[in-house]
């Protein structure tokens, strides 16, 4: 059960930090004028966002029960 919880938890925690990075990244790039710029700023949002899909690679490979899957499949 603490298993289960802790899933859910996981995948819960990386598509929020997911959704907020490309946020981020969008507000960024976008909020005034389009201009894309390849700084610092870009890349950490980058690299943090590659983080992420690294932890839900892993989180997809945990094994967990039908409330975990059902929470990764609604996300």
């Amino acid at each position: 059960m603490k298993r289960a919880i802790l899933l859910t938890l996981g995948w819960l925690l990386a598509a929020a930090g997911l959704y907020v990075a490309l946020v981020m990244l969008e507000l960024y790039w976008n909020l005034y004028e389009w201009e894309p710029r390849l700084d610092l700023r870009a890349l950490g949002l980058f690299c943090g966002m590659v983080a992420v899909l690294a932890t839900i690679r892993v989180l997809a490979r945990a094994e967990g029960n039908r409330f975990s899957q059902g929470v990764s499949l609604a996300i």
